[in-house]
């Protein structure tokens, strides 16, 4: 009998500790992602792991950024008398024009969702998002926060006097104040620094020579990604894909396939 009692003791013992085992703990977010200066024209200038506001912060040690440096979280990008692009994994680029200082914030990757928290801490910037559908991209410039809806480009100006977001392609969000505004395509919202009842939305103004800059780097990019795509055998997008055509060339090799080597 004694041996018999054995079992239920131990099937009710072990119920017991299944019911107490505390619940699956989710996995931390990664930041292992591909962000690359994928373009340097004139002086940039980069530093690692800025604790507190790059501009104001003396002790910063910074060194020079060359093309394909890998951008992780907590680098701020600078330029002097130039300007910069990055290409991140999926498509998005940021572009930088003289003067400019960008902040790394927030790069994360998380069960196959992309996080990029950007923050524009002087000059301007232009900026193409292609987000997947978890995918979060936001650039915080001044007393506001633009966040992409979806497939969008926009540029941000920032200033000690203020901010401006205009928005050329798709849709965005303002965060400010816990409030949020929808911009569409073709407007533009503005506001004094330290002055959230100076906030207004207005339409575009005409491009200038960094917004015709930043179209033919587009245009440039997005053919030469193209071709490239023609040739490989994955039809998606992968990082680095517009610098094959643009450095090399593709040829068929027996038994590999189509092969790149450079010019």
């Amino acid at each position: 009998m004694k041996t018999r009692l054995l079992f239920p003791v131990f099937a009710l013992g072990s119920l017991v500790l299944l019911c107490s085992a505390p619940p699956p703990v989710a996995a931390a977010p990664s930041h292992a992602r591909i962000v690359r200066l994928s373009l340097v024209q004139g002086e940039a200038r980069f530093t690692r792991f800025a604790k507190s506001d790059p501009l104001a912060d003396q002790n910063l040690a910074w060194e020079s950024a060359v093309v394909n440096l890998p951008l992780r979280q907590g680098y701020v990008l600078a330029t002097g008398n130039g300007r910069a692009e990055v290409e991140f994994e999926n498509g998005a680029t940021a572009c930088l024009d003289e003067n400019t200082v960008l902040e790394f914030y927030g790069l994360s990757l998380n069960d196959g969702a992309l996080s990029t928290r950007l923050v524009l801490r002087q000059g301007t910037a232009s900026f193409y998002v292609h987000p997947a559908r978890d995918d979060l991209f936001n650039v915080t410039g001044g007393d506001f926060t633009a966040q992409a809806l979806g497939r969008a480009a926009f540029r941000m100006d920032t200033y000690d006097d203020g901010s401006t977001v205009r928005v050329q392609k798709g849709r965005v969000t303002i965060l400010a104040k816990s409030q949020g505004t929808e911009l569409e395509k073709g407007q533009s919202f503005s506001m004094r620094a330290g002055d959230a009842s100076s906030a207004s939305i207005g339409r575009l103004q005409d491009a200038d020579a960094f917004d015709k800059w930043v179209s033919t780097r587009s245009e440039r990019s997005t053919t030469a990604s193209r071709s490239s795509l023609q040739y490989l055998s994955s039809p998606y997008y992968s990082s680095g894909f517009a610098d094959l055509y643009t450095y090399g060339s593709f040829t068929p090799c027996a038994g590999f396939g189509n092969c790149w080597r450079p010019f």
